[in-house]
């Protein structure tokens, strides 16, 4: 579905743009233009190819008057002007486009892939072999009649002085010369990018087939690192990077040294005195691609298939590709008449890849809810940060349960997840901060302290100071529980207490929110066993952020009689009734079986004085079943049980111990007695006790009495007497 948020948000009390609301909001008819472009279908981007087919349907409606074939046709209104530009006029050694991506809200990230479908499409229109020579190919062009490649449309709009000087690296305005223009592009960073990267392949490739293609290598380096005398070196395209020497940067620039003015280069005799780039890319060490930033490694992967492919080419076919490229590739060039309708384009109409729900996030906070357009910059680079430390992953997680436990409703489908942060993010800037606060006070306040809790949270580095004699709470149990769908949503609430936990500023304050995480941990564990309802889950969870004043005017109050962290009798009598009947060890069940049994081995070493031995849970760790699932297959097995006991007491807790993945492949259909060799080194004590307390044998009587220990032990732990 279109997503329309920004355009109605932001546009509807701009008289000047009423009209591309208007075009929006009416029914779209598509072309025939498909992807990237109009000659190819990506089967894995169906999504994106309709997004693409509505841009282009929009932009088209919405231009004054109608196409027009000519390689410059020019058409716009005062809202938009569309062009239909050549490559070869973008690319051709001047300035008059250059393009900075410094506030774009996405990253390079297409693959090879997408890479691969741009470069066959520019390929079909050779349409020849390398035994043709060059009559032959010129006969081939002009029997299969003038068929251009149309690239779909970019949105960029003109920097202003200051934003160039912003973007000025050495912190003063760049002298780019009066003719050139800095665009900025809020749509078409991957085509854009893809494009300079197979000149480069080109230019690369060139150079390397000898003397004879050189003038061609240097005139594609201009294209793409217009040099111009008296004035600073700038990059066809600047793309939002954090490193001085960006790998976009090394490809692009045209710096050439002689192979025999350093020794980093191989001096074989076929190479010798031959121009190189003396950033030439093939030298990024397997150490330094690891530590690349994963937009740079894209772009590094993306150029090294790119100059793998047009090697393939030859140099005779090589050029034709390059005039294809520049004469009948064409893009259509769209500039808005203002920054805030470029952005509510790309907002509303998708671009690049599939905008995830993160990416929507970030345009709220970063545009639509800051008015200052060196502010956005300023939030914009903060949360690129951020993303870089914590993942875009935690972010959305943050955003999404900060809007849900604010505004108290569930998720829906079909990009729910916007939807509610939209809402929240209206209600926090009109009443929450009562009209004062904007996007960056969001971010500042509340995105990062929430994200950072969560990040600790997922690593396992967050640790709770303790108090008293009590028994702490665990983290590890907590966040194991929202892996588990039963019990998934407790993460807003244990997100709501953590926060409350950091803002603490006395003991008290801390010991009363630890209380509440162990309490939690009780209702997280009624959640996995029992499975109640979504709507009834939610409805806890709400309850118990409601026990704490609300921001938000108007909100329910919680009843003062209830205390939604407490356990009723009958929800505790289910609890153990689970636990002593459950089978945690096999299917979706074996996730809270082992979370269960690494709270119980975590409470025995704290107890023990043995913090220093806890192991939060780990992707090796593993249910053991001390029976065996296959004990049909070893005799001693077969005298000791017999199948009905068998399959009761296969998977219940009795039957249970962790062990790390290794060693339980090691010993998973041993006898018992060559198992408790191996448990006797375990560092879970529960697992240990086995050893220490049944030397011998493990039938049914062990079994049972092993389990209802477990089940004393547990109702111990979280104090679940009835």
């Amino acid at each position: 579905m279109l997503t329309l948020w920004p355009l109605v948000a932001l546009l509807a009390s701009d008289q000047s743009t009423l009209v591309l609301v208007n075009a929006l909001l009416q029914p779209v008819v598509t072309t025939k233009s498909t992807g990237i472009f109009h000659r190819h279908q990506c089967p894995p981007l169906n999504r994106r190819l309709q997004q693409q087919q509505q841009k282009q349907s929009i932009l088209q409606r919405f231009s004054s008057s109608s196409s027009s074939n000519s390689n410059n046709s020019e058409r716009g209104s005062s809202d938009l002007t569309t062009t239909r530009v050549p490559l070869e006029r973008i690319f051709n050694g001047g300035r008059e486009y250059l393009f900075t991506t410094r506030r774009n809200i996405r990253n390079f990230e297409w693959g090879i892939d997408e890479v691969e479908e741009l470069f066959e499409s520019v390929l079909d229109l050779i349409d020849g072999d390398d035994d043709k020579d060059d009559s032959e190919y010129d006969d081939a062009y002009d029997a299969r009649g003038y068929s251009p490649l149309e690239l779909n449309a970019i949105t960029i709009m003109p920097t202003s002085a200051a934003m160039t000087e912003a973007h000025n690296k050495k912190g003063k305005k760049p002298n780019l010369g009066r003719s050139s223009q800095l665009f900025d592009v809020h749509d078409g960073q991957q085509r854009l990018v893809s494009i300079c990267l197979i000149f480069a392949a080109l230019r690369d490739n060139f150079l390397e087939w000898g003397e004879e293609w050189e003038e061609d290598a240097m005139e594609i380096s201009q294209a793409i690192y217009p040099k111009k005398s008296r004035l600073e070196d700038v990059a066809r395209i600047q793309l939002k990077e954090r490193r001085e020497e960006s790998v976009m940067h090394r490809i692009l620039s045209n710096e050439w040294i002689h192979d025999h003015d350093t020794d980093s280069f191989d001096n074989d005799s076929d190479h010798e005195g031959r121009l190189f780039y003396k950033n030439y890319p093939k030298y990024y060490t397997a150490k330094e691609r690891k530590s690349m930033p994963k937009s740079e490694l894209y772009i590094l992967e993306a150029y090294e298939y790119l100059n793998d492919r047009v090697k393939e080419l030859k140099p005779r076919r090589a050029i034709k590709f390059l005039d294809a490229l520049k004469d009948d590739t064409f893009l259509l060039v769209c500039i808005p008449s203002s920054t805030r309708m470029a952005r509510s384009i790309v907002m509303g109409l998708g671009k690049g890849k599939n905008l995830e729900p993160v990416d929507e996030f970030k345009g709220l906070v970063c545009f639509c809810s800051i008015k200052d357009e060196a502010l956005q910059d300023e939030v914009l680079n903060d949360w690129d940060t951020l993303c870089e430390e914590v993942g875009r992953d935690t972010i959305s997680s943050a955003c999404i349960l900060i809007a849900q436990s604010e505004l108290q409703k569930p998720v829906m489908k079909n990009n729910g997840e916007v939807d509610l942060f939209e809402d929240y993010l209206k209600i926090y800037l009109e009443s929450i901060t009562n009209g004062y606060g904007d996007g960056a006070m969001f971010f500042n306040e509340e995105l990062v302290p929430a994200t950072r809790i969560l990040q600790a949270l997922h690593d396992g580095t967050l640790a709770l100071e303790g108090h008293g004699d009590k028994t702490p709470p665990s983290l590890s149990f907590l966040r194991a529980a929202c892996q588990i769908r039963t019990s998934k949503d407790i993460e807003m609430v244990i997100l709501h207490l953590l926060s409350r936990y950091e803002a603490g500023k006395t003991k008290s304050q801390k010991g009363e929110i630890e209380d509440a995480l162990f309490d939690l941990e009780g209702i997280a564990l009624w959640m996995m066993l029992t499975k109640p309802k979504p709507a009834e889950r939610r409805k806890r969870c709400f309850d118990i952020i409601n026990m704490r004043c609300s921001r938000r005017k108007g909100r329910k109050k919680a009843d003062i009689y209830y205390n939604p962290l407490s356990l009723s009798s009958e929800e505790r009598h289910a609890i153990v009734n689970n636990l002593e009947n459950g089978e945690f060890g096999k299917g979706m069940d074996s996730k809270v079986g082992k979370a269960i049994l690494e709270r119980l081995n975590e409470h025995e070493l704290i107890t023990s004085s043995q913090v220093k031995k806890i192991q939060y849970m780990q992707s090796t760790l593993q249910i053991e079943h001390i029976l065996p699932q296959k004990y049909n297959k070893v005799s001693k097995w077969i005298e000791e049980w017999n199948d009905d006991d068998a399959e009761l007491w296969m998977h219940r807790l009795g039957n249970l111990v962790l062990l790390n993945q290794k060693l339980n492949s090691k010993i998973s259909n041993g006898h018992f007695i060559e198992k408790i060799k191996h448990y006797k080194s375990s560092p879970y004590p529960m697992t240990r006790r086995i050893s220490d307390s049944y030397l011998d044998k493990w039938t049914l009587e062990e079994v049972k009495d092993n389990h209802f220990y477990v089940l004393d032990f547990a109702k111990c732990v979280w104090e679940l007497a009835v």
